[in-house]
């Protein structure tokens, strides 16, 4: 995900300037629903079409965003997109080297995971080569990688046990909720019945904007404490990373 927040502007000037093939491709491996791609086709803009499009990717979580981005490396799409052969993507990564003053170099790939910290030493004046490998899957912080693979339920449940009073998060977060929170049709749909009646169904559905949706969907649901509870879990659930930012 951090890929494609770091690259965001990049592929946004990419990708606008064919928005229909991407969403297509986005689309057809299953990225999308069929209601969230008819939403982003039927937006007028293609500039908002992108970032709409790679606000839900990065709001589905990590296993989307490598789908996302294994998208962008295949053949069909480079050759619509050709600067994304330019992006140093997580799956492709540039090898990085340092040329000598007598013409040799020193190659190394180093990678660190889990919070740890790899320092790759400078050669100079060395006659022979040194290979060496690192491998750390975990450092001082005590983080390992078998975190990223704790399940859904373990990370909201994680999410949840952190804020006390789901109701007031919400009213202190209202402005970034409604900001950053995209797929509020989902949601709304999630909670009819539930939470949700009929009429405020209707009106969340009838707002013209993302952002109109959510307020309205916050405004109906912080005025009790259970609907609170519900909309944060459910939150969590679809939108974890966001909320992750938010409660961190």
């Amino acid at each position: 995900m951090e890929a494609i927040r770091r690259s965001k502007l990049h592929l946004l000037e990419w990708l606008m300037a064919d928005p229909d093939f991407i969403l297509q491709a986005v689309q057809q491996d299953g990225l999308l629903t069929q209601r969230q791609y008819l939403k982003l086709k039927s937006e007028s803009d293609p500039e908002k079409q992108i970032i709409n499009l790679l606000d839900s990717v990065m709001g589905k979580g990590q296993h989307f965003c490598e789908k996302f981005i294994s998208i962008l490396q295949k053949d069909e799409v480079q050759d619509t997109y050709p600067n994304l052969r330019m992006w140093d993507s997580p799956r492709h990564p540039e090898t990085p080297s340092v040329a000598s003053s007598c013409g040799r170099s020193v190659i190394a790939n180093v990678e660190a995971g889990g919070g740890s910290t790899v320092v790759c030493p400078v050669i100079q004046g060395s006659t022979g080569s040194i290979s060496f490998s690192v491998n750390v899957d975990s450092g001082p912080s005590g983080n390992s990688r078998a975190n990223k693979h704790m399940s859904l339920d373990s990370r909201v449940k994680e999410l949840e046990d952190k804020v006390q009073d789901k109701q007031q998060f919400l009213k202190r977060n209202w402005a970034n909720l409604v900001q950053k929170i995209k797929c509020v049709d989902d949601l709304a749909d999630e909670m009819r019945g539930n939470r949700l009646n009929s009429e405020m169904y209707s009106l969340i559905m009838a707002c013209n904007t993302p952002e109109n949706k959510m307020r309205k969907l916050l405004e109906y649901t912080i005025t009790t404490k259970t609907a609170s509870e519900y909309l944060f879990t459910k939150l969590c659930r679809s939108q974890y990373y966001i909320m992750q930012d938010l409660i961190s």
